[in-house]
């Protein structure tokens, strides 16, 4: 995305895996199968979604591009003699909001379930079941069940739906189920699941003036000649993006300094001249650049064979990347031991933390957050995040805020992280549910936009082109 030159993946796993891992029994083990399993989600950039099983569910979640589509559990016939009903559980965590009603939505999303019930009227059973309201802990449900008319074979007669909203998350629920037994059990098991940070709330599309965003670039806006070149793409003349780059870079974006430096790598529209390029990725990588970063990484790797080690030259790149940008193409997961066994990377990243490497610590934290090698645990995942921001690391700051609590505290963490240069850290703090002023909203929007974060761009855009 917006330019990167090519490079090498060294990393293991989906950007957005889910895994599991064992858990204390609670709530989602109702089935009497075991302790619940753990999955941690990352639905959005600002949001993560700790969700907890039993072990007869197996899960099958839909990722797209890398994002997260569809939560989805399933629980098929169970062998002869045993009592678990088979099930389907779905749910879309609604990390994208059109505006931030959902989130101080006294109803609970009542509205939308209205809508589900009377889609639902048509082919069930009951034309007017009632809508029940729960709020267990930090979660509420708001929901209804509807029998199926005319179920067909191998069809569920059951249908649960409604809005599942964890700490300020709205999520749309579906149980497809046999008997109430299987929904209440499932219904246990969501009021154990969790989630940290807050929705993005993205403005309505608007019909973007291109000759607007070129308009700021002239006056001197450095970031919207990084925008303007985007917008243009293969239309433009190399030559011509060469010069609204340059003048982007000049004007100090660490955004346009990034596509910039891709132009003299490539020979594009100008003579091919790496170290110059290598310079400009450096000048854009100071000024917290994701891109400029992950390029200088590239370009100090270069004549690596494929699939090798990364050179230990571009490794400080990566991790300077992973800070300020955060987790594209799986670069806060490069080490030396990026291809070793899940044992002995978790192994390394341990004893590497131990000494107190910051880096060391920000992967160990990932691991365990992701069950990569070991069980996932959000706390002891925090615990290794926050050892790995008092060393220095940036992407170790940003997720140990993100796994936060308290929402005081955690804009004091974002804040912190933010002025370091974390993109992502900038994009939470811009989100309503911290209350920042328009303007104040709209200056972190373009620090996370520099960083190379995509709906940060969106919106800064959006800004540009009314």
């Amino acid at each position: 995305m917006f330019g990167v030159i090519g490079f090498a993946v060294y990393g293991h796993g989906g950007p957005f895996a889910t895994v599991r891992a064992a858990s204390p029994a609670g709530p989602a083990a109702a089935d009497g199968a075991g302790a619940a399993l753990v999955y941690v989600f990352r639905p959005g950039l600002t949001t993560a979604l700790v969700a907890r099983m039993a072990p007869s569910w197996e899960e099958a979640s839909r990722y797209h591009d890398g994002n997260l589509q569809e939560i989805r559990f399933l629980r098929e016939a169970p062998p002869a003699g045993m009592k678990r009903a088979r099930a389907k559980v779905l749910v879309t965590p609604m990390a994208t909001l059109p505006d931030d009603k959902l989130l101080r939505d006294p109803s609970g999303g009542r509205e939308i379930v209205q809508q589900q019930l009377a889609d639902m009227k048509a082919t069930a059973v009951e034309k007017n079941p009632a809508i029940a309201d729960v709020t267990l802990g930090a979660v509420r449900i708001v929901s209804f069940t509807v029998t199926d008319a005319h179920p067909k074979p191998g069809e569920f007669a059951l249908a649960t739906q409604g809005v599942l909203t964890v700490g300020g998350l709205p999520c749309g629920f579906t149980i497809l189920h046999d008997d109430s037994k299987t929904r209440d059990e499932v219904m246990a098991a969501l009021a154990s699941w969790s989630a940290f940070g807050a929705p993005a709330v993205i403005a309505a599309d608007l019909d973007l003036k291109a000759k607007a965003v070129q308009d700021a670039c002239r006056r001197g806006d450095g970031l919207a000649c990084g925008l303007a070149n985007e917008m243009a793409g293969e239309s433009q003349k190399p030559a011509d993006a060469i010069k609204v780059l340059t003048a982007g870079c000049n004007a100090g974006s660490a955004f346009a300094c990034g596509s910039l430096g891709s132009l003299y790598a490539e020979g594009e529209g100008v003579a091919k001249d790496e170290a110059r390029a290598m310079k400009i990725f450096v000048r854009g990588c100071d000024a917290h650049g994701w891109l400029a970063c992950m390029n200088a990484g590239v370009m100090a790797n270069r004549g690596h064979p494929e699939g090798a080690r990364p050179a230990p030259a571009s490794l400080k790149y990566f991790e300077r990347a992973c800070g300020y940008g955060g987790d594209h193409g799986e670069v806060c997961r490069l080490s030396m031991e990026s291809h070793a066994t899940r044992d002995a990377y978790l192994g390394v990243q341990k004893a590497g933390c131990e000494r107190g490497d910051g880096g060391a610590c920000h992967r160990l934290g990932w691991a365990i957050e992701t069950g990569y090698g070991t069980t996932a645990d959000v706390e002891a995942a925090r615990a290794a995040y926050t050892k790995g921001c008092s060393a220095g690391s940036l992407w170790g700051c940003f997720r140990r805020a993100l796994f936060t609590a308290d929402a005081k505290e955690q804009e004091r963490l974002l804040d912190a992280a933010c002025q370091q240069g974390s993109g992502p850290a900038c994009y939470a703090l811009a989100q309503p549910k911290f209350g920042r002023p328009p303007k104040a909203r709209q200056a972190l929007v373009r620090q996370a936009c520099e960083s190379s974060i995509e709906d940060a761009c969106g919106e800064v855009l959006r800004t540009l082109g009314r």
